[in-house]
């Protein structure tokens, strides 16, 4: 497999995406770095060039990928591009999971003292594995 798993929920070209831009948060594309052809992406991906274009284009509309005639794509965020990147998918997990919480029944407390339970619990399995 190639890593990219995709599901029925929403169109392939917006998975393949928010991935991108979740990789270019991560900093798997450092900034000014050269980007992926069209053709590569979609080989490796194992779908239509078409649709990896899509997603492409829409990663330029947000100001995260450049096309320089003749020389391809690029990232063209610097560091701090790349914080606000992260800060804003790490809001729309929030909120997704905020909807769920919310659909089977919880409230604000409730799903507050959920996660902080939770929290709890990894910092001291994290705290017991350091040892």
């Amino acid at each position: 497999m190639n890593g990219w798993e995709f599901t029925n929920s929403k169109p392939i070209f917006r998975q393949i995406y928010e991935k991108l831009k979740t990789d270019i948060a991560l900093g798997v594309y450092p900034p000014d770095s050269r980007f992926p052809s069209v053709r590569d992406l979609a080989t490796d991906i194992g779908v239509n060039p078409n649709t990896v274009q899509k997603a492409m284009v829409m990663l330029e509309y947000d100001g995260i990928l450049e096309t320089r005639r003749g020389d391809g794509r690029y990232v063209c965020i610097d560091t701090a591009g790349r914080d606000r990147l992260s800060l804003e998918i790490s809001e729309g997990i929030c909120l997704k999971f905020i909807r769920e919480m919310r659909e089977i029944g919880l409230d604000n407390g409730e799903i507050l003292n959920s996660l902080q339970k939770i929290l709890n619990s990894e910092t001291e399995g994290n705290a017991k594995g350091a040892n």
